[in-house]
């Protein structure tokens, strides 16, 4: 790329379908990632993720509407012409050859100069620390080297756009964590734009600037990862995005002289007044409640006026280390809390739980959208 020019590598969908048969992949997908943005698509599988990222890199045709990279469409144009480098879960390196002559393998079939070739597969290794692994073969490297080699070999190619389609999935834990690490860092310094596709909300959370959350092919919310978290769209969005998953609960709304309750259960949720005027507007008396784990404590001293308090039974307590996730049962409904770890509790031991209002979510039961109090 000559020097001052810059390559425009937004992508936009508008309105893109993609049908396999009668199955309906992608539904009618609008949106766009910014030139430079790490943009994660992320939902549970078969939510058609892996497929919105083959249309843009050309390995589906839309069924309809269109894609655009940079200000080009490219519906009819081939996968080798989109100026893209994609990782896939699979490594797919060569094994019979090194590391330098699979970083280098595209650049020679692409006819670069030899001299440019080989700075930018230097280049590439220094990025990744590769440079001590440049004769080894694939068989020789741990699964996070021959990941970094995949990597480095849609660097070489400087591509406008990286696609990754669940490129850590194959490695542990530990190397999950440090791999992560690296590809937030090789995007700054890339300054590039990335799409990512993972099942994993931590990898979405951590890396993405904005996410894409799919379901069924559709999009359900875009937006920052702190927004989805705190502010989810609708009751799928709420369910799948945590862990411990959100708890929910069905109330109906009532009016208690000039105020209005909701109730569950047993337990009464108050109401502050930006969220009784929004409630007031559903068509219906009843509500979806949902409370995140972390937003439940115990009763006792911190049941005071403006908290709902429940009576409940401890059902299992899992400890792990600097929390504990502990189940409580009411009849025959489950509630999760992340509780401090030196909180001793004995399963069988009735307890009262406290939610506090101003964490409360608030979804239509018949759209499953989220009610605004704000």
């Amino acid at each position: 790329m000559a020097a001052g020019v810059t390559k425009m590598s937004r992508v936009v969908f508008e309105r893109v379908t993609k049908h396999f048969g009668e199955v309906v992949a992608v539904d009618d997908l609008s949106l766009e990632v910014h030139d430079q943005e790490f943009l994660v698509l992320l939902g549970p599988s078969g939510c058609g993720k892996s497929t919105a990222l083959r249309l843009v890199a050309g390995l589906e045709e839309p069924t309809a509407g269109t894609i655009v990279i940079g200000d080009r469409v490219v519906n009819n144009v081939e996968a080798k012409n989109r100026d893209l480098a994609m990782v896939f879960q699979d490594y797919a390196l060569y094994p019979h050859m090194s590391v330098y002559d699979n970083l280098a393998f595209s650049l020679r079939m692409r006819r670069i100069p030899r001299q440019e070739r080989q700075q930018r597969v230097l280049e590439a290794a220094r990025i990744l620390g590769l440079e001590e692994l440049l004769r080894r073969k694939p068989a020789q490297l741990s699964g996070g080297q021959r990941q970094r080699v995949a990597l480095g070999r849609s660097i070489v190619r400087q591509p406008s756009v990286f696609l990754m389609d669940e490129p850590l999935s194959n490695l542990d834990a530990k190397l999950r964590v440090q791999t992560r690490r690296e590809l937030i860092k090789l995007h700054r310094r890339l300054q590039t734009t990335f799409i990512y596709v993972t099942h994993d909300q931590v990898e979405a959370m951590t890396m993405g600037e904005r996410i894409a959350i799919l379901c069924d092919g559709a999009l359900q919310q875009l937006t920052t990862p702190r927004e989805v978290y705190e502010r989810p769209a609708n009751l799928f969005v709420a369910a799948f995005i945590g862990s411990p998953a959100m708890n929910f609960f069905q109330a109906e709304l009532e009016r208690e002289a000039d105020r209005l309750v909701a109730r569950s259960d047993g337990v009464e949720f108050p109401l502050s007044p930006a969220q009784a005027q929004a409630l007031a507007a559903l068509p219906t008396r009843n509500v979806t409640i949902g409370v995140r784990p972390e937003h439940i404590g115990l009763g006792g001293e911190l049941a005071k006026a403006g908290r709902a308090v429940l009576a409940v039974v401890v059902d299992m307590v899992e400890s792990l280390g600097s929390e504990q996730h502990v189940t409580f049962s009411n009849g025959d409904s489950s509630i999760q809390a992340r509780l401090d770890p030196s909180l001793a509790l004995r399963e069988g031991e009735k307890v009262l739980l406290m939610f506090a209002h101003e964490h409360l979510h608030f979804f239509d039961p018949e759209t499953g959208l989220r009610v605004e109090d704000k």
